[in-house]
């Protein structure tokens, strides 16, 4: 009787832990779909300064021109 109580214990351990990696994995997976998803945010906003510069560099000249 003692033997079957171990051996059912084990099977519940190595099903929590079955679980808990599984459930690990699909954390590591969010972050990593996260931290992607942040980096392609960030180059976007990145690209949006560069043209904002740009164009007010345009603008500036463009004011010289007239000016002039």
């Amino acid at each position: 009787m003692k033997n079957f109580i171990k051996k059912e214990n084990g099977v519940i351990t190595l099903f929590v832990l079955l679980a808990c990696l599984f459930i690990a994995l699909i954390l590591i997976g969010v972050y990593l779909s996260n931290l992607n998803r942040l980096q392609v945010q960030e180059q976007d906003v990145k690209q949006i300064q560069e043209n904002y510069a740009k164009e007010i560099n345009d603008v500036e000249e463009i004011y010289k021109k007239l000016t002039e």
